[in-house]
């Protein structure tokens, strides 16, 4: 990002915790087909990914709305709560494993460079295999790094995790996939 527009995002980011109805909603439609995506892939339901999606927006208008608090990294603070609200779905209405399908395999074409980049050397059908060998945890890190192209930094935010320890889950995520499809 250039300086301007660092600058550019700290002004809506002033605006969005002024409860700018505006700034609310930029943020709304960079965000909101982003969130249904990550929440789509973990649930494998269209419903579901909806609620998770408006349920975000509705808690972030709410936690903007008490006078001492304020986001300061739009993004974390949007898919930390994300991920809480699909935490809770998986809590109470089933534990089932990542699902890995068609729909992941039809929109793996539209992911960014860093994701193409690590499956274009391996073997697609074992990739998909494989990853639901990998943890749960692991897997969600790996998403957030190479389909939602979240920085460490973010990752971060989101988990709570120092950055280091978020480095080295990602890394020693590749390499136990790399490992498990070369046997």
């Amino acid at each position: 990002m250039s300086m301007l527009e660092v600058l550019q995002e700290a002004a809506w980011l002033r605006k969005l915790n002024k409860r700018d109805e505006t700034a609310f909603s930029r943020y709304y439609e960079i965000y909101a087909p982003k969130l249904y995506r990550h929440a789509f892939y973990r649930l494998s339901s269209k419903e579901l990914a909806e609620d998770v999606v408006s349920d975000v927006f509705i808690k972030t208008w709410q936690f903007l709305s008490e006078p001492d608090k304020k986001i300061t990294s739009i993004r974390a603070f949007l898919y930390r709560l994300a991920n809480n609200l699909i935490i809770d779905i998986y809590r109470t209405r089933w534990r089932q494993p990542f699902p890995i399908d068609d729909v992941f395999e039809a929109k793996l074409s539209d992911l960014g460079a860093a994701a193409r980049g690590t499956v274009n050397n391996l073997d697609f059908e074992i990739v998909l295999k494989n990853l639901e060998k990998i943890s749960f945890e692991v897997r969600e890190l790996l998403f957030w790094r190479y389909v939602d192209e979240l920085s460490i930094e973010e990752i971060s935010k989101i988990t709570g995790k120092n950055r280091n320890a978020i480095y080295v889950a990602i890394h020693r995520g590749l390499k136990e996939l790399k490992r498990l499809t070369e046997i």
